[in-house]
């Protein structure tokens, strides 16, 4: 057997194994890969794609999955949001509480109204047991949503 013969053999079956699934692909991608294929090379793989590029429910799709997509990247970032400031409220209750611990064991010469105990722990404990209360309703609901 030649030694060009297999080494071309080899390669056109490795060409043919990872040859792409342009199906999957979204408009924009393959667009972009029409525009930087080697025509000469991959005759068959621009035939192919320029057929995916006319046909209009494969464009349909492939907008309406661009679509959902981006909807739940916007779903996400709301989610991260929302449990980043309810957790900045928790952090803040125990931050208060940690700051009533320390004046009231350094509290000599501090005023009254900062030793009141309320003051030192009670809004502490409701930012961080409210805070609790919100991150647990919240992520209730958003199970309720995301299972339907």
């Amino acid at each position: 057997m030649d030694p060009s013969f297999a080494v071309a053999s080899v390669y056109h079956t490795v060409t043919l194994i990872m040859k792409p699934e342009f199906s999957t692909y979204t408009e924009a991608q393959l667009r972009d890969v029409l525009r930087h294929i080697d025509k000469r090379k991959f005759p068959e793989r621009v035939e192919e794609i320029e057929h995916l590029l006319a046909d209009p429910v494969f464009l349909h799709n492939t907008r309406r999955d661009k679509a959902i997509r981006d909807a739940e990247e916007l779903e996400q970032n709301d989610h991260n949001q929302k449990a980043s400031g309810i957790a900045w409220i928790i952090g803040y209750g125990v931050l208060l509480v940690i700051f009533g611990v320390s004046t009231n064991r350094y509290a000599i010469s501090i005023k009254n109204d900062v030793n009141d105990p309320f003051f030192r722990y009670g809004f502490g404990l409701i930012c961080i047991f409210g805070g609790s209360y919100w991150m647990y309703k919240y992520y209730k609901n958003r199970n309720k949503v995301t299972r339907k």
